[in-house]
Order: C-alpha cells, then structure tokens, then sequence
C-alpha cells in the first residue's frame, strides 16, 4: 500500500510454467488519475515489449434495489474505455477495448487468463480505508491467473522525480 514505485506480482506457481515473450498486456481503465497512471505504464512497457495492449474497463454491477437503471451506468463506462482507447491510440498503438461487467475484482482476475500481464492502479487509501472500502488491486494480485504490476497514486511523484533529476543531469546540472 505505501510503495513510492510500481510492483510487480506474479501468481504462485508462475515461475515453473514455460512463458514466452510478454505478448499481450491488459490494463485496467476507469478514467481515475490512478488508472491514466496505470494506462501510461502499459503504453510504455507495450511499447518496450513491442506487445499487444487491451484497455479494459469494468462496469460494477449495482443493486437494482437502488433504483438505478444498469445501461446508462454502462453508458457511461463505455465512455470511459473509450476514452482510454484514444488515448493509447494518441500514443501510436494499436489497441483493443473490452468493457466487462461485475465486481471490478472479480472481472478482471477472470480475464487475467487471457493476458501476460495486468497492469493497474491503486488509490493507496491507507489500511483504515482498505478495510472499510476494500482493495481492488489487492483482490486481483490474490486471484489473477497472470502477473499483476500494480502502479500505486504516488508513483506519479517518483517519475517526476526521476524526470526531474534526469533533466538536470542532461542540462549539466546533476
């Protein structure tokens, strides 16, 4: 929860199997500062990997008792992968969307399957909130089929950080 850079996760049992090359990157969009974190990470790492990228973004199911029509809620979350899928366009890939549906933790450890790795954002709300909200990156590092790199809130400072340092030394002033 408190690390200052992005961590990496992979399922038990993971380093026995026969992997290849990291072909297929998957990263979980939902338009939060958080996730446009996790969304840049991917975009960098598929870039390196020279993988392919899926943006996925999940519409939590909410209780009908509420009274509250599911489309309009999908509506928006459509909105929100697409919003995601230009992005990585704007950025010079290739890219595929899928809008899934059920607990964000849930859905997205299922498609694990069809990944070699997950990329995605956590809010780091601190172990008080963790408990009282739960955790979807804690929840999909503990049930994911495929390696899970998590990019926490503030990695955002250590890359301006590094940014920073690394103009310096470029302008001849590290």
């Amino acid at each position: 929860q408190a690390a200052p850079c992005e961590v990496a996760i992979a399922p038990r049992g993971y380093a026995r199997g026969e992997r290849s090359k990291i072909g297929r990157i998957g990263v979980a969009y939902d338009g939060m500062p958080e996730s446009e974190l996790a969304l840049n990470e991917a975009i960098r790492i598929v870039k390196a990997a020279g993988a392919e990228l899926e943006v996925i973004t999940v519409a939590p199911n909410f209780d009908p008792m509420l009274g509250v029509s599911i489309e309009p809620l999908r509506d928006h979350y459509r909105d929100k992968l697409e919003h995601g899928i230009e992005a990585a366009r704007e950025a010079g890939l290739e890219v595929e969307g899928l809008l899934l549906d059920g607990d964000p933790a849930d859905a997205l450890a299922l498609h694990g399957v069809e990944l070699d790795l997950l990329v995605l954002g956590s809010r780091g709300y601190g172990p008080l909130r963790h408990v009282l909200l739960g955790s979807t990156s804690t929840k999909v590092i503990r049930t994911a089929p495929s390696p899970v790199l998590v990019v926490p809130r503030r990695a955002k400072a250590v890359v301006h950080s590094h940014e920073t340092a690394t103009a310096g030394i470029a302008l001849g002033r590290g």
